[in-house]
């Protein structure tokens, strides 16, 4: 798991000044639903997203390197938001992916395609905003 700055995409380092507070130490989070907590130079304890900073790679979301192994290209997961990355993890590392060859799959507002490389042994996974849009309402148009 780690600590990192949402934009510079940067490891979060101990003494360096984030959205207006000196970070002086953070501790993980204490369950796969929790962001962890960090406290700055003036004493004071915020939640790490305050700061603007995120975990990633969390071994409590699915995060295991098993998972992980299963994909050729695990940066591509970096920009995704933490719920995608875990049904993509959850779904790679089960039973019911084992033979998949190609899955495509809409969740959390994107159309994520997984196919298996075979010659890398792993799952390539590609993603997009989801251009699958539902409207209660009527819209009218002139």
């Amino acid at each position: 798991m780690k600590l990192i700055d949402e934009t510079t995409r940067q490891l979060a380092t101990i003494g360096t000044t984030y959205n207006g507070h000196k970070l002086a130490g953070f501790r993980t989070p204490h369950k796969p639903s929790s962001s962890g907590k960090c406290w700055t130079a003036d004493n004071r304890e915020y939640f790490v997203g305050v700061l603007g900073l995120k975990w990633i790679e969390r071994e409590d979301r699915n995060y295991t390197p098993a998972n992980l192994a299963m994909i050729a290209n695990r940066s591509a997961l970096v920009d995704l938001p933490d719920s995608v990355q875990e049904e993509v993890l959850d779904r790679v590392g089960s039973d019911r992916y084992k033979d998949t060859v190609q899955a495509i799959f809409t969740y959390g507002g994107y159309d994520v395609r997984v196919r298996r490389d075979h010659e890398l042994q792993a799952f390539v996974v590609s993603y997009e905003k989801s251009s699958w849009a539902c409207s209660l309402y009527p819209v009218e148009t002139a």
